[in-house]
């Protein structure tokens, strides 16, 4: 038995169409370098949403945006002639930010290890993650929690000895 929907299976075949069609065919000025990094389709495959990811400033980003938002009439027409589907799903566009929001958060940490301080200024709005600039040298804990994380206690006896003496007590 396949413990897959099958609204997870399309909206893999449409993901890989939709980056042949912009590897291969789609000719616009205003079409920057945009990657597909997933689909995710309504359970009716009616809908789907496809995010996007585009390198580049803001101004790059927008007019990408715009110039797939004009294609998805073309998009879509294309890919109801490579698959075949009752009904080809609505392509609505997003961009999809977690590859800078996870760089940045890399950074973040990378900059805790090394003990260098973090400028709250600096620091994306987005990212939410603050830290504690005061002090030096912290772990991740001391930073989130203002004390350091708990060390897991190891149990006193070993737990042969503790299931051996339930044994023991019972049979007496």
């Amino acid at each position: 038995m396949n413990d897959f929907k099958r609204a997870t299976r399309v909206s893999e075949d449409v993901r890989v169409v939709l980056s042949n069609l912009l590897t291969e065919g789609l000719k616009d000025p205003d079409l920057g370098f945009v990657t597909i990094t997933g689909v995710k389709m309504g359970d009716d495959l009616r809908q789907a949403r496809v995010y996007v990811s585009i390198y580049g400033n803001d101004k790059v980003q927008q007019a990408s945006l715009r110039a797939l938002t004009r294609a998805r009439s073309f998009l879509r027409h294309e890919v109801g002639q490579r698959l075949t589907l009752r009904h080809v799903p609505e392509l609505s566009f997003f961009t999809d930010d977690s590859i800078s929001h996870g760089a940045r958060i890399e950074s973040l940490l990378q900059k805790i290890a090394r003990g260098e301080a973090v400028d709250h200024e600096s620091e994306n709005a987005n990212t939410g993650i603050t830290v504690d600039t005061g002090r030096s040298r912290q772990s991740l804990g001391e930073h989130l929690h203002g004390t350091p994380l708990p060390q897991p206690q190891k149990p006193t006896r070993p737990y042969s000895q503790r299931t051996k003496s339930r044994f023991i007590n019972k049979s007496r």
